[in-house]
């Protein structure tokens, strides 16, 4: 982020860490099988969006991502199944909104 960048590769391995620690070898083959293309703003350009804005969209992502870590850090896996599902409905949600801008705001 730092960098400027969209940081997909970093968001997928984190991803991918969590499906392997899961116990279910089905989510990380899955997650692999899905391929980094499962990180919406890796469809969806974010080169669209102005810098200020992508830097606030990734920071989102960045604190959703750092909720899910602490609760698994912190072995509470109701809250850490909860931090996931919040994270993927907002993904969800985010999506559908880039994916709008990208239509020229007919849409989402």
């Amino acid at each position: 982020m730092r960098k400027g960048e969209g940081a997909v590769n970093e968001d997928f391995a984190f991803h991918l860490a969590i499906a392997e620690a899961s116990g279910n070898t089905r989510f990380a083959q899955l997650l692999e099988f899905l391929g980094r293309h499962v990180i919406p703003r890796q469809s969806v350009r974010l080169a669209r969006i102005a810098p200020a804005d992508q830097q606030q969209y990734l920071a989102r992502i960045q604190d959703e991502h750092r909720r899910i870590q602490a609760a698994i850090a912190g072995g509470d896996a109701a809250e850490a199944r909860k931090a996931m599902r919040e994270h993927l409905t907002r993904s969800i949600r985010r999506y559908q909104q880039l994916a709008g801008q990208a239509q020229g705001g007919n849409g989402g």
